[in-house]
């Protein structure tokens, strides 16, 4: 069906994604969740711009989209670096929240399999339909996470005392 809206427009020439681009993905999102155990803002927010550029290089190299499994880390990255902001601004009372908004994004990583979604949908991608890709919002965390590490980080530590 031809519609008004453009709901293919970021597709390329996808190829297949195979077992080992699979396993690769899957590999990079359990080592983020257990390099963020401690839900420590500053290691899930450098943790997760640690996956999101080894989920770049793999779309890259293969060919294929990651889109479920990098809005996910996008998204628990953002929650992770803003909590820091809140948690200065609130001297520590946004602490738990943000804590427990990003277990949720873990639990998410940890039960459901991703990476086979992003599989999934691949097949889907081989014959020009952009479901996930052009269906998630890009999240502006890694453009953030940037900001944060060349002006702000140093001061945040200060205000949170670490």
């Amino acid at each position: 069906m031809e519609g008004i809206l453009r709901v293919d427009a970021k597709i390329k020439d996808v190829h297949q994604m195979d077992e080992v681009g699979y396993d690769s993905a899957s590999a990079i999102l359990s080592d983020l969740v257990a390099a963020t155990v401690s839900l420590d803002g500053f290691i899930v927010a450098n943790a997760s711009a640690v996956a999101l550029y080894a989920l770049w290089e793999l779309e890259m190299s293969l060919n294929v989209y990651f889109a479920m499994s990098r809005h996910l880390v996008e998204s628990m990255g953002f929650a992770a670096l803003h909590g820091l902001y809140h948690d200065c601004k609130t001297y520590g009372a946004a602490r738990h929240l943000v804590q427990t908004l990003v277990m949720g994004h873990r639990l998410l990583l940890s039960w459901v399999d991703v990476a086979r979604v992003d599989q999934r949908a691949n097949m889907i991608h081989q014959g020009g339909v952009g479901v996930l890709v052009n269906d998630l919002p890009d999240i502006p965390f890694l453009e953030e996470y940037a900001i944060f590490t060349q002006h702000d980080e140093t001061s945040l530590v200060k205000c949170l005392q670490l």
